[in-house]
């Protein structure tokens, strides 16, 4: 049983997803302020955050009522802390955190997209204009030739690795939760979760020798699923609300989840 042990809600605020990644020991978040600047916070244990840091780019601005603010996306690899978002016109950016280095991957997408490390790539997915998926990865700054896949979703998925496996969720066409197992040179496993996620992306992260899977389900109520080698179990709601799809990582010997709550708060809690 997953269970929230302690929340913080923070003084940010956002109308979109956040992001959290954890590397060395150290926690960091990730989210698009109300002006759509793109920031970050680290933390230690994940209860106290600080070295706030407010990025030179947006991933959003407001044009009209009809804007649609997009969420980034954040990894560690190596030393380093990466983030991707999208532009105001729909490209898919990366950025090496405490770096110039920004990168324009030359893609189109109306979604935010996601981000996470692979060996020793750094792998970014995204949704495009036909629905498909799309999946990038960059080995030392060298991008190469991006690949579609078979799986269409109703948005932006989510990333994460489970030992040698790359692994996406997504929202498919059919309203449900869906995960793809990928791994070089072996064919992709593929799974439909009995999880109805209508708004908002569900969120993924490796726990244990399985997986959580992370939803934001009816009455705004963070929800959690541990898919294990038997296949998944039973739905586990948080004590936390959610205006948002929740983002996930594992810090120590935690889970980390994020979120933003009904009053556009950004929210970190450690589940065990």
């Amino acid at each position: 049983m997953i269970a929230l042990r302690h929340a913080t809600v923070l003084p940010e605020r956002t109308h979109t997803e956040c992001a959290v990644a954890s590397l060395g020991g150290r926690l960091v978040l990730a989210w698009a302020g109300t002006n759509g600047y793109l920031n970050t916070l680290s933390s230690r244990d994940g209860r106290t955050f600080g070295d706030k840091a407010t990025l030179p780019f947006r991933c959003w601005r407001r044009k009209s009522d009809e804007t649609d603010p997009r969420a980034p996306a954040v990894a560690g690899l190596g030393d380093d802390f990466h983030l991707a978002w999208t532009t105001d016109d729909g490209h898919p950016l990366h950025h090496v955190l405490g770096t110039e280095d920004i990168v324009d991957l030359g893609e189109r997408t109306g979604h935010a997209p996601a981000l996470t490390a692979w060996g020793d790539e750094i792998v970014l997915a995204w949704r495009g204009s036909d629905r498909l998926l799309n999946l990038i990865r960059a080995l030392g700054g060298r991008w190469a030739s991006p690949w579609r896949l078979a799986e269409t979703s109703r948005g932006a998925p989510a990333l994460c690795v489970s030992g040698r496996d790359l692994v996406l969720a997504l929202t498919g066409l059919d309203r449900r939760v869906h995960v793809l197992r990928h791994r070089d040179g072996r064919e992709d496993v593929r799974a439909r979760l009995d999880i109805e996620s209508k708004d908002h992306p569900p969120a993924v992260c490796a726990w244990g020798d399985g997986l959580v899977v992370a939803w934001t389900a009816r009455k705004h109520r963070i929800t959690l699923v541990v898919l294990g080698p038997e296949g998944p179990g039973e739905p586990q709601p948080l004590d936390a609300t959610g205006a948002s799809g929740p983002a996930l990582c594992t810090h120590g010997e935690s889970l980390v989840v994020a979120w933003r709550n009904m009053r556009n708060r950004v929210c970190v809690g450690l589940a065990v």
